[in-house]
């Protein structure tokens, strides 16, 4: 199983939310994908379950994100440790 992670910016965000989300969920071995904000703290998870893909967003610090195909479970606010926004 795969789990993928892209950061958003300002080049990319229209394609790593579109074109790209939907290149890795059509690829059978994946079945997570995260996209991560890089202008505020915020991350959108994708997961198939059953065959089907669901969506989860982030934006609370004290979240938890869990990612079963790596067997990882971390907080939103560790993730943007040190990430200073403007």
């Amino acid at each position: 199983m795969h789990a993928d992670v892209e950061v958003l910016s300002p080049d990319s965000e229209s394609r790593d939310q579109n074109k790209k989300r939907e290149a890795y969920q059509g690829l059978p071995s994946h079945r997570e994908y995260l996209v991560v904000a890089q202008n505020l703290p915020h991350i959108t998870h994708y997961i198939k379950k059953n065959d089907e893909w669901l969506r989860n967003d982030y934006a609370e610090p004290d979240k938890v994100i869990e990612l079963p195909s790596i067997d990882c479970r971390i907080k939103l606010k560790d993730i943007y440790e040190g990430v200073e926004f403007n």
